[in-house]
């Protein structure tokens, strides 16, 4: 049996609760949990849908804890304890990070095909703070489902010529956004505006941010067009409060791409831009993108080794204190502060 901290009552609070711990088959990794992570907005060391679940009935809960009742939490760091009998690499000790279900516990089931070895230089318990979020800007911004941009590294992304395009990342100060930014450095966009709080101004700039627009500023539009002309046909929108904003700032002859990650936001497309303008939602579920999602679990190990991967504002929670935890979805529900929480679940070796 183990501990974990989630749903075992459809539309009750979460609590901590005991379990049977499963044995890993196929593909699966059981591992002994060191961190799982939510965002504050969006993310899972303590995810905004942390919050929203325990609201939900149970056959929505089940969609996402399908072996309820369950943990919560979608991201996590661990120690490999157990292999299913497909999987490659992963030596039992290992140290891996994943977007998985059930973070919030003593032990979770990850699946070896969307995972990587934690870097040495890099710290595991940050690491259960990368994982859905990271893959769900990767897919955003590189998958079929998403923009579509070529993957870095690859030669589409050396032939697309990176450096002549531009990109707007709305909501920029959201977990997804501050990934945005930085996955966009690290592709070479050569205009990277981001659209977020004017406090924030020399964070996103840090993360990679060439220009940052106040999201409160009446002028938005013309300061991108000041900003890229009429050459804006990439955007991602992270928040979606304003339906008009991202087709606006999309160009009026060639139209352009709305990626965004919010099932309720409906953007209203001008009738001029009606046939020029696509709008795709992204899922983080790596089944859905399954090409994108072998390419970014390949290439994360290095990009948190090599420092083009960070976060920044972190909140660590020791121990499975359900209390905190549920202080800590007020916090991200309220949209207060843009903490990320990853919730230390067991002590480093």
């Amino acid at each position: 049996m183990q501990i974990g901290i989630g749903v075992t009552v459809a539309q009750q609070p979460i609590e901590k609760f005991s379990f049977d711990i499963t044995e890993p088959t196929g593909h699966q990794l059981l591992i002994k949990v060191i961190a799982a992570g939510r965002y504050n907005p969006i993310s899972n060391a303590v995810n905004p849908m942390d919050g929203v679940i325990p609201t939900m009935d149970e056959s929505r809960v089940k969609m996402f804890i399908p072996n309820f009742p369950g943990p919560l939490a979608f991201e996590v760091s661990g120690v490999v304890v157990k292999r299913g009998e497909d999987v490659i690499g992963f030596p039992a000790g290992s140290r891996v990070l994943s977007a998985a279900i059930g973070g919030l516990a003593e032990f979770a089931i990850v699946d070896s095909r969307f995972a990587a070895i934690i870097p040495s230089n890099f710290s595991p318990v940050l690491a259960g703070g990368f994982g859905v979020n990271a893959n769900t800007t990767a897919f955003a911004l590189f998958s079929p489902n998403g923009l579509g941009l070529p993957f870095p590294g690859t030669s589409e992304a050396v032939a697309f010529d990176y450096n002549n395009k531009n990109i707007v990342i709305s909501g920029a100060g959201t977990g997804n956004g501050k990934l945005a930014i930085q996955l966009a450095r690290i592709v070479g966009f050569g205009k990277i505006i981001a659209i977020g709080s004017a406090n924030g101004v020399n964070e996103l700039k840090e993360f990679g941010a060439t220009h940052v627009i106040d999201r409160n500023a009446t002028d938005i539009e013309a300061q991108v067009r000041s900003i890229a002309g009429d050459e804006v046909v990439y955007v991602y929108e992270t928040i979606g409060r304003d339906s008009k904003l991202a087709p606006a700032l999309l160009s009026e002859k060639l139209g352009g791409t709305i990626a965004h990650i919010i099932p309720s936001y409906k953007p209203e497309i001008p009738n001029s831009k009606t046939d020029k303008v696509a709008v795709k939602l992204v899922f983080g579920w790596p089944e859905q993108n399954l090409e994108t999602a072998k390419l970014f679990w390949q290439a994360l190990p290095n990009w948190l080794e090599n420092g083009d991967l960070k976060l920044k504002k972190v909140h660590v929670i020791k121990g499975l204190d359900v209390d905190e935890v549920k202080a800590a979805l007020e916090k991200i529900l309220a949209f207060s502060g843009g903490v990320k929480y990853i919730v230390q679940v067991s002590e480093l070796d």
